[in-house]
């Protein structure tokens, strides 16, 4: 499983690599408004990529139906390199 977040790091543990996730989350600064500690916390969620992770996970994707997405999105990817490449 690969994983993308920023904050992931390889520890070993009993002789064998295992991917931990440590917490994302910000330090609020002195006289620092909520608010705008808030916006700072989203914004390195969207970095991390866990919002999309989580919205990648709300339902269950059949194998074949992860196939075929996948599939799709390398034409399109290919499709959208040769347009690149020709203009």
């Amino acid at each position: 499983m690969a994983l993308r977040r920023e904050n992931a790091a390889t520890v070993k543990k009993h002789g064998k690599e295992v991917n931990s996730i440590s917490m994302t989350g910000v330090i609020v600064r002195p006289g620092e408004s909520f608010e705008k500690a808030l916006r700072r916390f989203t914004k390195t969620c969207e970095k991390s990529g866990i919002l999309s992770d989580v919205k990648k996970n709300q339902r269950y994707e059949k194998p074949s139906d992860m196939k075929k997405r996948k599939h799709n999105q390398a034409i399109r990817k290919h499709i959208k390199e040769q347009l690149e490449a020709n203009v």
